[in-house]
């Protein structure tokens, strides 16, 4: 019937009722993994993000994509909190201490082992 109205297989496919039944299976699909997602969200305090969300799914036995749970979380308005960074300034400049410079740079000693200077970037105490 195709080739004698000059139309492409396709065409045909995607005009029918077949076609119109897949879609509508999709958007019922679609539309039971959003309220599957906003329950998922909902019942871990909103801060649940793709990655836990598509666990929470794959234990309910729904194998779904991420990039598609984040498709569908943006449809619904809803997006996980996460912590921010904080900054927190140091209360002292680095490379200031507290120890004073006895030695001020003079390393010419009247009396020998006198004064001892060293490097302490390791120390093992204890344990």
């Amino acid at each position: 019937m195709c080739e004698v109205l000059q139309i492409a297989r396709s065409t045909f496919y995607y005009e029918t009722e077949v076609a119109a039944q897949k879609e509508k299976e999709k958007a019922k699909e679609e539309q039971e993994l959003k309220e599957k997602i906003l329950t998922i969200f909902n019942e871990n305090r909103k801060v649940y993000g793709t990655r836990k969300i598509k666990r929470e799914l794959l234990k309910a036995g729904h194998k779904v994509s991420r990039r598609r749970i984040g498709r569908l979380m943006g449809e619904l308005g809803i997006q996980s909190k996460y912590a921010q960074p904080s900054y927190k300034p140091m209360s002292s400049q680095p490379n200031e201490e507290s120890v004073r410079n006895v030695l001020d740079q003079e390393f010419q000693v009247a009396e020998e082992m006198s004064v001892l200077v060293s490097d302490l970037t390791y120390v093992k105490v204890g344990q």
